[in-house]
């Protein structure tokens, strides 16, 4: 039973007693929030800061360690009713500000393979701009281990594969996985990739329909990860 502090101690034990019900202080917890009988604070709320913030997935929060550097985010897609296929990526300063995006429409494919196209494209353009030491993501764990670390003999897209290490070392950059959520603008680009017709779009001028995305990863806007 909880009681008021405007009611006394002894009248507070009497209907405690009457009662049956054993008196508390505290009310505990709904939805992981404490139910407060008294002015909340901000150490009420800490944990559920913490497990929201574990669950937020932004841009910016990979971005931590690029001070002064430019970042490649990257990615593809599949439509496998229709075997449309896609990469699109995006580099940008520290700050999020666009700097160039490419995309580009492939044949029949698998979803690893329009990955592992995005990806080596953004290498063959950094070579060609003379752009090094740029990190780079994707959401595709699989991309970054064979990337990383080599294909297996008769791998599917091995030369590509190849070509892409060769290109990493030229560039001195770095490949890391970065969750979907954190990829909305780059997966756009691929979406838009896969749309049209031409093999290979490089833009300085941002597409309309990614805007939003870019805008909201230069805020650091979270958005929840399963």
């Amino acid at each position: 039973m909880f009681v008021s502090n405007n009611i006394p101690r002894r009248k507070a034990r009497r209907f405690s007693t009457l009662s049956g019900i054993p008196l508390t202080s505290d009310l505990g917890k709904y939805l992981s929030i404490p139910l407060l009988h008294s002015r909340a604070t901000k150490y009420h709320f800490n944990k559920v800061i913490e497990k929201v913030q574990r669950r937020l997935t932004t841009w910016k929060s990979n971005n931590l360690n690029l001070t002064a550097g430019v970042k490649l985010n990257t990615n593809g897609c599949l439509y496998e009713s229709t075997t449309k296929a896609g990469f699109g990526s995006l580099f940008r300063d520290h700050r999020g500000i666009w700097i160039l995006g490419y995309y580009g429409k492939l044949g029949t494919s698998s979803v690893l393979e329009t990955e592992i196209w995005g990806i080596y494209r953004g290498l063959t353009i950094m070579l060609e701009k003379g752009l090094s030491n740029v990190s780079i993501e994707t959401d595709s764990q699989m991309a970054v281990k064979l990337i990383t670390e080599g294909p297996p003999a008769g791998h599917p897209q091995q030369a590509l594969i190849e070509d892409s290490r060769v290109l990493m070392t030229r560039t001195q950059s770095t490949l890391g996985h970065n969750f979907r959520q954190a990829n909305q603008s780059a997966d756009n680009l691929a979406h838009l990739g896969a749309k049209q017709e031409s093999d290979l779009v490089v833009t300085e001028e941002t597409p309309p329909s990614v805007r939003l995305f870019v805008l909201e990863d230069a805020m650091g806007i979270g958005h929840l990860r399963n």
